[in-house]
């Protein structure tokens, strides 16, 4: 598409580009435009004495991605391969910018980059921009880790992902020579003293959580001597998965009651598949734990969000209500028989 608008550069880019990209250069920035049906050399900046090109890249970069404009942008980078310094192409044209302006920078990119020398930019030195966030430093680094991101799995590769993790997290459990109770974690003593409190009865709240680095071990995160029911939910992360001891005390029919609730809160999607097998696979080793801290919860709830432990959640989970049969339908009478005793 590049040839078809005919735009060139003038003379002076040219000799621009040639002290860019020479041996002994010593600029870091170039701004380049059209103006008139030419490409021109709007500014350039030196390398700055001791700066890395991540000091200097917003510097230089942010004061022209103003709102409506368009340009190209070339940044040279630290680092070098046999042609010398690597440099990055920016192609900058705001949303608001003119509907010919998009037509033209997005023609003649291909003209631009051939003009500068392929040889010197970056493998992943084409970026385009439409916001001046797209183009900062932080939307650069953003660049290069979705970039570097695997492709997103499908849903039967996501299953089959799962799958594997499972027979992974089995074999594993076999190799250890855990219980069968499940996996099996040491424990910080901030867990089992968080646990013993709560046998006690001196915490109405334990969350406990599974670190796997640098050892896999059990942590309690979070614990509150009272908590109220309709509190319970906002303890719930919304990205990680958690286990949740709770003493539920509330009122009911005019007696005072405490009942025990395990959760095993899990945000779906969220959380990387191994540690969703993680937790699922040492849920029954951590109910093997509390067991023996004379812990056993009444009800045990698995949960995907703080909404499935609301006020009225708990609710409904320790008081069912009572279903109303309606009327009773009595039993018909046989058919009646021919004739009378």
């Amino acid at each position: 598409m590049a040839h078809q608008t005919g735009i060139r550069g003038n003379d002076e880019l040219s000799q621009a580009f040639a002290e860019a990209v020479a041996e002994d250069s010593n600029w870091r920035f170039l701004k380049v435009v059209i103006r008139d049906e030419s490409l021109e050399l709007e500014t350039r900046a030196q390398v700055r004495p001791g700066a890395t090109w991540r000091d200097q890249f917003d510097e230089c970069l942010t004061p022209h991605l103003v709102k409506g404009g368009a340009c190209y942008l070339f940044y040279r980078l630290d680092s070098t391969n046999s042609y010398g310094y690597q440099w990055l192409f920016m192609q900058y044209v705001h949303d608001s910018a003119p509907i010919r302006a998009k037509m033209l920078y997005s023609a003649t990119a291909a003209t631009v980059k051939r003009a500068f020398g392929g040889e010197h930019l970056a493998s992943e030195g084409t970026l385009t921009g439409t916001q001046p966030e797209d183009l900062c430093l932080s939307g650069y680094d953003r660049h290069l880790a979705s970039a570097s991101a695997p492709p997103p799995l499908t849903q039967a590769e996501e299953e089959r992902a799962m799958v594997r993790e499972m027979e992974r997290v089995q074999a594993g459990i076999d190799e250890r020579q855990q219980t069968l109770a499940g996996v099996g974690f040491n424990m910080s003593d901030e867990a089992a003293d968080a646990l013993r409190q709560f046998a006690a009865g001196k915490l109405d709240y334990v969350q406990v959580s599974i670190s796997l680095r640098p050892v896999e071990e059990l942590r309690c995160p979070d614990r509150a001597e009272r908590l109220a029911g309709d509190q319970l939910g906002s303890r719930v992360p919304e990205d990680s998965p958690r286990y949740h001891l709770f003493r539920y005390r509330h009122r009911h029919e005019g007696a005072s009651l405490a009942p025990v609730l395990f959760a095993y809160s899990m945000p779906g999607y969220k959380c990387p598949i191994k540690e969703r097998m993680v937790y699922s696979s040492g849920r029954a080793f951590f109910l093997q734990q509390c067991s023996q801290f004379g812990i056993e919860p009444d009800r045990r709830l698995e949960v995907d969000s703080a909404s499935e432990l609301s006020e009225s959640a708990l609710q409904t989970e320790f008081h069912p209500p009572q279903v109303d049969s309606g009327q009773k339908f009595g039993k018909p009478k046989p058919p009646g028989r021919r004739g009378g005793k």
